[in-house]
């Protein structure tokens, strides 16, 4: 990905521009000088707003790693940085969905109590080797289901381990959970502004941090199936890989699986498998403003929140990119020699599916 170097005048045009296209919102920051905890960035801000059709509100974490942080990234093996955000209470708000800019990221959605909300939105960084010292977000959006005993978003960061299991989640490592930043409903709705000055601060770190960049060796980059696509050809061979197993199942067995398109769909065209399939969840394609490619996922699968992600003005909208559900043998077969689709992994005990939207994007 490329790398870019915002100003400090740049950063408080954005910033003041934020600000000024909501009617409140409420902002703080983080910085970490310690490369013990590498996977927190060294510098970051963590933003929320009502917008224009509360109750939902965005809470936005931007955020960049200095030159060692990225050497110590670079360097990790089966280690990958993960982010989320909270509702604090479990009751207060409930994750609709979420965006980001960082390369190859999975999402998770937590509902801890039950209650059918997602009370956690979480991302993790799967090509954490190709991360620059440039500005990374992650936006989340939530709906706002009760204001009552002051409720607050609260942020972190830590490092995951990869799914033990197929169609698992990424797993914490324990004792790796840093606290970034939190934001309560009080400061969104008054319109807060805390260490406002960081910007500043911390430009000049940020300029040496891009200035001295060293790239580890590709030797530190750990062999697993995914993560070695790295050509057209290898993602060619892994999809007839994966089309067999697909093709060897029995007809009659469900399975978990994940199907990625040719390239990115209109909604319309998502009601075509949507008829046809169970969606569980979802990935999709846009370009920031900056013309950075951004990620969006959700596990709310209805058309008033697809509508939402699809208009969303963070991002200009390209398409929908996998599909995530469960569904026989005999159904997803029908879908190997569709034009719309490039792959349809399914989750057997020897393989977990992947997701290639963002290789497709990037390889093909």
């Amino acid at each position: 990905m490329k790398k870019s170097l915002l100003t400090t005048f740049g950063l408080s045009v954005i910033f003041t521009a934020c600000l000024a296209s909501t009617s409140s919102a409420a902002y703080t920051s983080w910085s970490n000088n310690t490369d013990f905890t590498y996977w927190k960035p060294y510098w970051g801000s963590f933003v929320a707003n009502k917008d224009a059709t509360y109750p939902r509100i965005n809470a936005s974490l931007s955020f960049y790693w200095n030159s060692t942080q990225v050497q110590k990234l670079k360097q990790s093996i089966s280690r990958y940085p993960t982010f989320d955000v909270r509702d604090h209470s479990q009751s207060s708000f409930s994750g609709t969905y979420i965006s980001s800019t960082l390369p190859d990221p999975k999402y998770d959605y937590e509902d801890d109590n039950g209650d059918g909300r997602n009370e956690e939105l979480e991302v993790v960084l799967r090509d954490h080797w190709s991360v620059t010292t440039q500005n990374y977000s992650v936006q989340t959006v939530w709906a706002v289901n009760n204001t009552l005993n002051s409720p607050k978003l609260t942020s972190y960061s830590c490092v995951s381990d990869q799914p033990f299991y197929p169609g698992g989640d990424y797993n914490t490592v324990y004792g790796t959970s840093e606290f970034l930043a939190q934001l309560y409903w009080s400061d969104i709705n008054i319109g807060y502004v805390s260490a406002s000055d960081a910007f500043a601060q911390n430009a000049d770190s940020r300029q040496a941090s891009n200035e001295t960049l060293r790239v580890a060796d590709d030797t530190s980059k750990v062999d697993h199936e995914y993560e070695i696509l790295k050509s057209n050809t290898e993602l060619q061979n892994y999809k007839m890989k994966v089309h067999q197993v697909l093709s060897n199942a029995n007809d009659e067995q469900s399975f978990d699986y994940i199907m990625t398109f040719n390239k990115p769909i209109s909604l319309e065209k998502l009601r075509k498998f949507m008829n046809h399939l169970e969606v569980g969840e979802l990935y999709a394609h846009g370009k920031n403003e900056t013309g950075d490619l951004v990620t969006i996922g959700t596990n709310k699968i209805n058309f008033t929140i697809l509508n939402q992600l699809v208009t969303d003005d963070s991002y200009q909208f390209n398409g929908f990119t996998e599909i995530e559900g469960t569904a026989s043998a005999k159904e997803l077969k029908k879908y190997l020699n569709d034009d719309d689709v490039f792959s349809v992994e399914i989750a057997t005990e020897h393989l977990r599916p992947k997701g290639l939207g963002w290789k497709v994007a990037t390889l093909k």
